[in-house]
């Protein structure tokens, strides 16, 4: 799903092969989509949701995939035959009803015993590791202008309200009266698909003066942290600032280096000569005494 505001969407068809038909490249793409700048939890909860939809269908189709990987053994020359061991068999009783239900073929024993629980080990590990990520989500869900424009006034209401108890601090109770003002703009204005897009509409339209609480609600959930990529990132381009060569560098030095390091582009694009004379004009102790 694109923006107006550039945030990336779920992964897309690549080359001759697909994106989904390789479990790890398909992890691996969207773990690089919600380490982006511009993602939000919207679009990182509509990733997550198609990657657990993509783990079930690999689930539902192991035959696919096993004529894939006997496609792939005799390209490269593999053995692609499991190695059959002997069957053992239990001893029945008399009073015995059921027959033996072991598994005698090698095929069904990786599929039961390794490939279905690798699988939902998998769609475990990514509801149970991201199920915050959702609760936040279904809680500014009623903000988002798809489900904006669809939901009744009276569900409206009552998201708004039990948001506004929840953010009191932020928010004050008119955030009911605010959206439901938004909505009718919305019926006017066309390409707003996500949180970013009804703010950049908002902003355009110069509508903060009538919408406050609107634009806190939009703003709260834009600058809501998806990953610690950036934190990561900058831990990292401190390790590179901080070497043998400043060892008795202080605090406020150090601070500043590390900030210099990580907004490099914005850095790049400041002008000396003005930097030179607004600090130069802060710190001069010259005063006129004769007019």
């Amino acid at each position: 799903m694109g923006s107006r505001g550039g945030a990336p969407g779920p992964p897309r068809v690549q080359g001759p092969r697909r994106v989904g038909d390789c479990p790890v490249l398909y992890v691996h793409v969207v773990s690089k989509l919600m380490q982006a700048k511009e993602v939000d939890l919207n679009l990182v909860t509509e990733l997550l949701n198609t990657t657990v939809q993509h783990f079930r269908d690999m689930r539902a189709s192991f035959k696919s995939h096993h004529d894939e990987a006997i496609d792939y053994a005799e390209k490269y020359k593999v053995t692609s035959h499991f190695k059959e061991a002997r069957n053992r068999k239990t001893k029945r009783f008399h009073d015995e009803l059921a027959n033996d239900e072991r598994l005698l073929n090698s095929l069904d024993k990786f599929r039961v015993n390794i490939f279905y629980p690798t699988i939902d080990t998998c769609i475990n590990k990514v509801l149970i590791r991201f199920e915050s990520f959702r609760a936040i989500s279904t809680r500014f869900g009623f903000m988002m202008p798809a489900q904006l424009n669809q939901i009744s006034d009276d569900d409206l209401c009552t998201s708004a309200t039990e948001f506004a108890k929840l953010y009191e601090d932020d928010v004050s109770q008119d955030v009911v009266r605010q959206f439901l003002s938004l909505r009718s703009c919305f019926s006017q204005a066309k390409g707003i698909t996500g949180p970013r897009d009804a703010l950049q509409f908002i902003v355009e339209n110069k509508l903060q003066s009538m919408m406050p609480d609107v634009v806190t609600c939009y703003m709260l959930f834009l600058t809501l942290p998806v990953t610690v990529a950036s934190c990561e990132r900058s831990f990292s381009k401190l390790r590179m600032v901080k070497n043998y060569l400043r060892s008795s560098c202080g605090q406020d030095r150090l601070s500043g280096l590390a900030l210099l390091s990580i907004e490099s582009k914005v850095a790049r694009s400041l002008n000396l000569d003005d930097l030179i004379k607004n600090f130069a004009s802060m710190k001069v102790r010259r005063k006129k005494v004769v007019n």
